[in-house]
Order: structure tokens, then sequence, then C-alpha cells
């Protein structure tokens, strides 16, 4: 009988068993489900199907997922918590955030390019991509001192929520306080490229090439900073937030007549829960700016 041979772990090489990684952090699906008024999850293009949780692949060995535990436990209790509470973090931060943010957007990447399929990217944006995972992968595992041109940012995009106005999608407030998604972003000419990963109501986006739009008090620094809340955000970004929100407004509009049923029934046993929700009251307050525009229209 032939021996089977484990795959790789991505990052450190090994061949040793490799487990269940969370391509998002685990905290961060915890929260959505805690704070919905559900105890469901849906993403996506599927959003017919609800889980329980994030996206998980055989990814890591059982070193490097507890090397990526750490730098998450320090990001969880000093930003993310407070965060999502609407309570200022910890004033500053050392190196485990700009290592949590290489651990976040390499594992996006990874799974974007190797477990999505990559047939929608040209030659040209691959190699794009697989040279900023190579440098990524040189930062955490301490054989560089720095990710160089391939920058991490960092963008509370929660605090957007406060911009809300009737020229904003009907979900705004929705969607930069709770949104969870990934994504690769390639502008037509590839002056722009970065991987892009939503975590609530922080977005982190690590650059692939070295950006020609000035991006101000959203980089990451490698040994220590502090988290300065007023950003300058370039306004291709703003419009392509923008387009994200619009984006999930219309795959809400796509889940189909029988899983609204679903959802209903679900929210109707236990109106108490809803009402109570984080969900329910950024709900309102996108009800309030676009009254019946705030709930998706079936197409």
């Amino acid at each position: 009988m032939s021996e089977v041979i484990n795959p790789a772990c991505r990052l450190c090489g090994s061949t040793t068993e490799l487990c269940d990684s969370h391509i998002i952090p685990k905290f961060v699906f915890r929260w959505k489900k805690e704070t919905s008024g559900t105890k469901f999850l849906r993403f996506g293009e599927n959003m017919d199907k609800r889980v329980q949780d994030g996206a998980k692949e055989k990814l890591l060995c059982q070193t490097c997922e507890q090397l990526f535990s750490k730098w998450e436990k320090d990001f969880s209790e000093k930003y993310f918590s407070h965060a999502v509470d609407g309570n200022p973090p910890v004033p500053t931060y050392t190196d485990w955030f700009c290592k949590f943010a290489a651990s976040v957007v390499w594992r996006a990447g990874i799974w974007c390019r190797e477990f999505r399929g990559s047939e929608k990217y040209t030659s040209e944006q691959l190699e794009i991509l697989d040279n900023g995972l190579a440098v990524w992968k040189k930062f955490l595992l301490d054989e560089i001192g720095n990710p160089g041109t391939c920058e991490l940012h960092w963008i509370p995009i929660g605090d957007l929520a406060q911009v809300a106005s009737p020229n904003y999608p009907p979900n705004w407030t929705r969607f930069t306080r709770r949104a969870v998604e990934i994504d690769i972003v390639f502008t037509s000419d590839l002056d722009f490229a970065s991987v892009y990963v939503k975590m609530g109501p922080i977005a982190v986006f690590g650059h692939l090439n070295k950006s020609k739009v000035k991006w101000e008090g959203t980089r990451i620094a490698v040994s220590h900073g502090r988290f300065v809340i007023n950003k300058c955000i370039p306004s291709n970004v703003m419009e392509y937030l923008i387009f994200r929100s619009d984006n999930e407004m219309r795959m809400l509009s796509n889940v189909s007549d029988k899983q609204q049923a679903l959802i209903s029934k679900t929210l109707k046993q236990d109106l108490d829960r809803l009402s109570k929700s984080d969900l329910f009251k950024d709900l309102e307050n996108d009800v309030s700016i676009h009254g019946k525009r705030a709930f998706p229209e079936k197409k």
C-alpha cells in the first residue's frame, strides 16, 4: 500500500497533519452570530445557504495555527471587542497588529488563489498576487523585517456609518458595521492591487504593489503605533466600499422566497432577541434614512 502524503502547510511547508484553518478568524463569526437576529449566517453569492461558521480550509499545521492564534487573541481583546461595542480601543499597539493584518490578508489571498478558483484573474494579476503572498509569507516567518511595498493598511470602517445619508446605499449602516467579506482588488491599469478583508467594523487592505494613491493615517506600523481614528481614505477606495455595499444589497435581494419565509419564521420565534440585537439597531438607522428602500427588493 502506498504511503499517504499530507499536503504541506502553506506557511512553513511542514507535512504534518493540517488544521481546519479559518480564513477570517473565528471570533469574527462568533460576534456576528451573537449580535444577529438569528443564530445563523449567510454569505456571498449563495445567500440561500445558512451556515454556522466562516470558511475553513486545510491550510496550516498546528504550530502555525497557534502562531496565528496568538496575534488573533491580541487583536480580539485589544481592538475588536471594543470596536464592535462602539468603545475606543487601547491607545497603542505593538508588532502583533501588523502580524495579525499580514496573517489575515495572506490567508485571504491563498484562499482566493487556491480554493476559490484563479481562472477569473489574468496572468499579470496572478503574478502580482503571488509576489505579495510571498512577501507576506516571509514577513510572517520573520525572514524579512517588514513587508516593504506590500504595505498593510486598516480603516475603522464602522465609523463611516456616521456619514450615512440618502446618497449612500440603503444598507450602508449594516454594511459598514457588520459585513464580513474578502476580495482581491485590481484596477484596470494595475496601478492599484490589494487584498481586502472586512471584519465587521474594520477593514484591512494588503497592498500588492506600491500604491500611487495617497493613504494618510492608515498604514499599520511594523513595530508599534497608535490607533489614530482620523483617516484620509482615497476617493477611489470610498467608491469601492460603496460598490461593495451595493453588491451586498444585490445579493440579499436574490434570497429565494423559501429562504425569506424561513428567515421570517426564525425571527418571529425570538422577537425579544431580534429587538435587542445590534443588527436591529443598525437596520433601524438605515430605515430612518432610506425608509422602505432599506429592505431588499426581489428582482
